[in-house]
């Protein structure tokens, strides 16, 4: 992102993501720089555009009640707490994929061409975010259907429009060349135990989703029914919102790759909670409304994490490995792309000078191929001892064996952190 804007867009075309994240954080980090609070208030501010695109569809589309519920729910929920802390895409995503449905809701209540051309730009641009928003367009479709059931030709055009968007994003899909190669993901397809560990985080424990599973049988009474039936088309679109991008991520995972992870599906998220605020506003009576949504949000809220979550405790990796780094010792990172994350606790002035880290790292014996700590046909290493440090354990493959390593050497300690494995061996016995 320290890169010209031309180098960005161009990195892009070997990495899965489209360059819209990164362009933005790009424009973002030129401005404000790369310290930790900087960074990481871009996601925040993104956050809370969510929350406020959030209270917006609820009002827009289901009224004032449904949009405070909902946007409370969602600013409250662990799930977006846990994202705003990250410089990762997925809060950005969240905002383009309730912009995308919220334009779609208005264009089915109302029609119009500004509706229609806001919706395309917003749908397109949810994709280019992040690729598997691309489930959500089935969703879209059968909303556009069931929204439009008794005008036929306005249903055919919303889906024209969908399938514009899907589309232009198969247009870059196949200019570029990352996905001309095969990818190996380092997790597994899921299980239904997975599924439940999803549901789970998005709804802040299972107490919440007692809570929905509570309203929803309450429909077998005959006046809740009653007042059911007269909005049964909202529900079946909210309800649309969230099954078709689980499911389908999860089927897709089995039949070609494995893409089912809570960040991956989260743009169901948004729709599992405005379904809980129109639920509560219509199932049940005047100010009994309250029992259930501040029961909900008092949930949501306590099981907010206020430790750092991360995929990766690279700050405290660091540190142990400087409280014992001489010029005898080399450190090994494992995958090589993690090699920014370490470099960004251990040099930050190399770190914003991106032309040079790669460089400036080798020189500091912080390498990431293996020929480097062990030269091809070299019977000794080129270092006495080695930090070997690896992510993702268990997932991606080491670029040798680790017996070999093992058997030629002794390690003297070892160290784990959230997400990374650290074990220091003495080279060369």
């Amino acid at each position: 992102a320290q890169k010209p804007y031309a180098d960005v867009v161009e990195k892009a075309a070997n990495d899965p993501n489209p360059p819209v994240f990164n362009v933005l954080v790009s424009v973002w980090v030129k401005q404000f720089g790369v310290s930790e609070w900087a960074l990481r208030f871009f996601s925040v501010l993104i956050g809370a555009l969510s929350v406020l695109a959030m209270y917006l569809i609820g009002l827009r589309n289901f009224g004032f009640r449904v949009g405070v519920m909902a946007a409370l729910l969602l600013c409250f929920s662990p799930t977006l707490f846990r994202f705003t802390h990250l410089v990762r895409p997925y809060t950005l995503l969240l905002v383009t994929v309730i912009f995308s449905y919220g334009f779609l809701f208005d264009h089915v209540r109302r029609p119009s061409k500004c509706k229609l051309i806001l919706y395309y730009v917003s749908t397109t641009l949810m994709i280019f975010v992040h690729p598997t928003s691309i489930f959500n367009l089935p969703a879209h479709v059968t909303i556009a259907v069931l929204g439009n059931y008794q005008q036929i030709k306005r249903a055919l055009l919303l889906t024209s429009v969908i399938v514009l968007a899907a589309v232009s994003f198969g247009a870059y899909y196949l200019s570029i060349p990352y996905f001309e190669k095969e990818v190996e993901m380092w997790f597994a397809p899921p299980n239904w135990e997975d599924m439940w560990y999803v549901l789970n985080i998005f709804y802040a424990k299972w107490y919440v989703m007692a809570i929905q599973s509570i309203l929803a049988l309450s429909l077998l009474i005959p006046n809740v029914r009653q007042r059911w039936l007269k909005h049964w088309g909202h529900f079946a679109m909210v309800v649309a919102w969230i099954v078709f991008p689980l499911c389908i991520s999860y089927a897709f995972s089995h039949l070609f790759e494995p893409v089912f992870q809570d960040k991956y599906v989260l743009s169901a998220l948004p729709g599992m909670l405005l379904l809980l605020a129109i639920s509560i506003d219509v199932i049940v009576p005047k100010y009994w409304k309250l029992v259930p949504f501040v029961l909900a949000l008092g949930i949501s809220a306590s099981w907010i994490d206020f430790t750092p979550h991360t995929e990766g405790d690279w700050r405290n990796v660091v540190s142990y490995v400087k409280s014992d780094f001489d010029d005898s010792t080399a450190v090994f990172i494992h995958p090589w792309y993690e090699y920014t994350s370490f470099i960004y606790y251990y040099d930050i002035d190399a770190y914003r000078n991106p032309e040079n880290t790669q460089k400036i790292m080798a020189d500091n014996r912080i390498l990431w191929a293996w020929h480097d700590v062990i030269s091809v046909d070299a019977n000794q290493a080129n270092y006495d001892r080695l930090y070997l440090i690896t992510a993702h354990e268990g997932f991606i493959n080491l670029p040798f064996d680790i017996d070999s390593l093992k058997n030629a050497s002794a390690r003297i300690d070892q160290q784990k952190f959230s997400g990374v494995n650290v074990q220091l061996y003495e080279l060369n016995k």
